[in-house]
């Protein structure tokens, strides 16, 4: 499972894929129609949808440690701009466009 952590300073958040695409119950019956059990299939969504946990770390450590604690095998960091950095790389693509 892929996980990603987004944030900057002491501000850290984990996100991960939709459970519930990864897990949709399908119904077992026998040849009399009797419920014989459940099983589990599914695949995560062509769109990369991520939960976001309810876990706020204060360190990037923290926060990768806690998505492998969610099970994640892939960990993606992504530090998110600040509002100066934001407004720089905007008017740079205004700049290239006109």
């Amino acid at each position: 499972m892929k996980a990603e952590v987004r944030g900057r300073g002491n501000s850290w958040r984990v996100f991960y894929a939709d459970e519930a695409a990864l897990a949709s119950p399908f119904p077992v019956y026998d040849r009399d129609g009797v419920l014989t059990g459940v099983v589990m299939g599914g695949a995560p969504s062509d769109k990369g949808e991520m939960t976001e946990s309810r876990y706020e770390a204060a360190s990037q450590v923290e926060a990768e440690e806690y998505a492998r604690y969610l099970g994640a095998t892939e960990v993606v960091v992504k530090r998110t701009m600040t509002r100066d950095e934001a407004l720089a790389k905007a008017r740079a693509t205004r700049r290239s466009n006109a």
